[in-house]
Formats: structure tokens, sequence, C-alpha cells
């Protein structure tokens, strides 16, 4: 096993012990590679920045952090190139964020680099609305609002100002707001389904003597329904009792009260079962 001398380094200044040679490791390494003590390649240690008047903590090479990176850039340190001075703040009213370019912050400067002009009203926090003169719509994309951002996307420029008025119905006497070809949801359904808008008449029940509104198919409600159970209208006016004779019960179809209507349809059904034949009223 090697042990090493007690004795120092025979380098000047240098109290290392001794390895080879009478130099220590360092010194004898140096010796070894290059032929001769190279101290200019010793690493000198400093505690802040060696450019003059920089009181900033060392980082590499004998320079601070931001004079190093001017060091590693340009090869030297630029001083011509740090600001001096106060810190210039964006001149953009109530910004008060460092300048980037031309006097103007990072956001500022985006803003001119990109539209040529500021652009508050696409800033987060204010309250955006449509970039089109006379419109005050609430912002939708590219400046625009939701009318004048579709337009913008369908023929890629401002056809006309979108109106700001509450557009309302063309039918006669409606004050209801449109919704297509210049009608309100009811009268577009009838411009849709009959092709024309109906007239402010109402329209009758096609029965006569009978004057309540039109219901479905030219009949008013009650009639509809007679017809869609019976396939015929029937006129309970001449049905208001049982026609059975000296029978006072209430009408329940056929002219007759539930009683007889019932005795009818009994004698009906025994027919039918023991003569096997399809027997049916007969309206009178």
């Amino acid at each position: 096993m090697l042990k090493l001398s007690s004795k120092q380094c025979k380098v000047d200044n240098c109290t290392n012990k001794v390895l080879a040679r009478e130099m220590c490791s360092k010194h004898y390494t140096q010796w070894r590679k290059h032929g001769e003590l190279r101290p200019d390649l010793e690493k000198q240690r400093h505690d802040i920045c060696t450019e003059e008047g920089c009181n900033r903590k060392h980082y590499c090479k004998g320079y601070c952090n931001k004079h190093y990176k001017q060091y590693k850039s340009h090869g030297r340190t630029t001083p011509e190139l740090e600001r001096i001075g106060k810190t210039k703040i964006c001149k953009v009213d109530d910004c008060n964020k460092k300048t980037l370019s031309k006097g103007y912050c990072s956001k500022h400067y985006s803003q001119l680099y990109k539209y040529n002009t500021l652009r508050p009203d696409i800033e987060r926090g204010k309250i955006r609305l449509c970039t089109v003169d006379g419109c005050e719509n609430k912002y939708k994309a590219k400046g625009y609002c939701t009318g004048h951002y579709v337009q913008f996307k369908k023929y890629g420029y401002i056809v006309k100002p979108v109106k700001q008025e509450t557009r309302l119905c063309k039918a006669e006497g409606c004050n209801e707001p449109i919704r297509a070809r210049g009608c309100c949801d009811k009268h577009y359904q009838q411009l849709r389904i009959h092709g024309s808008l109906k007239s402010k008449s109402k329209k009758l029940c096609s029965v006569e003597g009978c004057t309540s509104p039109h219901q479905s198919k030219g009949f008013c409600n009650k009639h509809y329904k007679q017809i869609t159970r019976h396939n015929e209208i029937i006129d309970y006016r001449l049905h208001r009792g049982c026609m059975v004779e000296g029978c006072n019960n209430k009408h329940k179809a056929r002219g007759l009260c539930k009683k007889h209507y019932q005795r009818v349809m009994n004698t009906l059904n025994k027919v039918q079962n023991t003569y096997n034949i399809k027997v049916g009223v007969v309206n009178e």
C-alpha cells in the first residue's frame, strides 16, 4: 500500500501533501499533462462577480449569472447593452408593467404587432363588446358579436350592421318578435303549413246552426269527436230523453236510455248467436 509523504508540495503557496516528484496531485497532473506547471488553468475562488462595479454573487468563471450569460453569448461582457437607471414602465395609461419594446410591455406590444393598434377591448377583466361601429352586443369571437361573427365566417367581411331594435312579426296586429321569414313562431307555422297567413276572423264549425270555433277538419271540438267516434253528426236535440213511450230516462245512445239501449243490444246479440247472422241497429 502506497503511503503519502507528509511533505508539502514544493509549489509556492501550495500546502497540499506531496504525491510524486515533490509535487501534490494537482500540480503533478499539470506537469505530466503539459510538461510544466500551469497556474493559469487553476480555478480561482470568487465570492462576487469580477466585473467592475458589480457586487452580485459569483456564478461561473468569475462572473455573476447576468455577466456570465453576456460572456457566453458575446465572448465578453456587454455593459453597453445593459439598462441604466430606473426601470421603464409601459407607456399605456394605467399599465405598470415593464417595457419590452418600443415603450410597451409584452401584452401591449403583442397587440400593436398583431392588430397594428392597441386593443383594450380584448383584454381580460374588461367588458368586451363587438368592434363593429354602433354595435354594442357582447363579444363572441375575433372581435365580433355572434351576428357579425357569423357574417365574417360566411363571407369573410361584414355584410351589414346587425339591427339592434327587436323586429316584430309582419302579421297585422301581432307584436311578437320574429322567428323566421318575418313572422313570429305562430304565424311562421301558419305560413309553413298553409302557404299563407290565416285571416284574423275566427273560423266556425261547419255544422249548420253551430257557432262554436273551428277545431279540426271543419268541425268544432264537440262535432269532431262525434265524427271520430260515430262517423256521423248526432243531433242530441232530438234525443234529449228516451224515445220509448212512457220512459223519461236520460238519453244514452241511438235514441234510447241506458236501460232500453241495453235491452236492444242483448236482444240483437241473442239473435246473432242463435241464427249465426250479423245484426245491426238501424238508424232512424
